[in-house]
């Protein structure tokens, strides 16, 4: 797919997340900690896919993501260094999921990694929207 004069068409969307977060095996130990403790995280990123045909042609989906995060403890409007996103990869049980991967540095100068992910599952009724935005 190109647009006009042969360049390839893009987009770019905006998404903002935000939760308690805290040490744990897996995600609901990690939210029940920061509740526990009021750690607090939110990034907000831009997600850019320069070239459409591409981006449909990569089984995972793979896109650029920038943007900062935002925590009580490391720093707020750390921004995100080399950030990545793929859009309904499948992960090891087979589900297919929005993967996030934030790399950054704390105000305190430490590299830090953010990964996460939001399970898209497939049930009876439709409700993709609640499914990509919960």
């Amino acid at each position: 797919m190109s647009g006009s004069k042969g360049r390839a068409v893009g987009f770019t969307f905006r998404e903002t997340m935000q939760g308690f977060v805290g040490p744990g095996d897996g995600f609901a130990a990690g939210q029940k900690a920061g509740k526990a403790t009021g750690e607090h995280l939110r990034f907000r990123v831009t997600v850019a896919v320069d070239d459409l045909k591409a981006f449909l042609g990569d089984k995972e989906h793979s896109a650029e993501m920038s943007g900062t995060v935002d925590s009580g403890s490391l720093g707020i409007g750390m921004p995100i260094d080399g950030g990545t996103f793929k859009l309904f990869a499948r992960d090891e049980r087979g589900h297919r999921t929005m993967q996030y991967r934030l790399p950054f540095t704390s105000a305190a100068g430490e590299t830090c990694l953010l990964e996460g992910y939001k399970d898209v599952h497939n049930d009876r009724t439709f409700d993709f929207w609640y499914d990509t935005t919960a």
